[in-house]
């Protein structure tokens, strides 16, 4: 198709936005994501934005999916996430309209020492 300046372009077919997008990181390497399903929408291209404290520059990976439950196995431990997620309706697309963040992974730690554990004294007093 050839077009040229003042041609009109009507799209039958354009698919939704996300409008809902969960994320969490359920672990050190794996996110898990939950978005809306489009209407229309063939399928879904996820945007992982992550950026590590000695970085300037983002770090960009993209995943093409059909489902709206993702499972991101191939994240770093020490960096935080930015996901977002546009519905695709074959080459058409919406640009990338809401995000969810996931921190870095950080555990839980038990600071008291075990090899010299609390003793919980009672005194009787009178």
């Amino acid at each position: 198709m050839r077009l040229k300046k003042g041609d009109v372009i009507t799209f039958e077919n354009f698919p939704g936005r996300v409008t809902r997008l969960s994320a969490l990181r359920k672990d050190s390497v794996t996110a898990e994501l939950d978005f809306n399903t489009v209407e229309g929408a063939t399928h879904y291209v996820i945007r992982r934005e992550s950026k590590d404290e000695n970085s300037q520059t983002p770090s960009v990976r993209e995943f093409i999916t059909n489902q709206t439950h993702f499972i991101d196995r191939s994240i770093d431990s020490s960096h935080a996430y930015t996901y977002s997620v546009k519905a695709m309706l074959g080459i058409v697309q919406h640009q990338f309209q809401i995000a969810a963040s996931i921190d870095a992974f950080s555990e839980l730690m038990d600071d008291r020492d075990k090899a010299h554990p609390v003793r919980l004294c009672l005194w009787k007093l009178g």
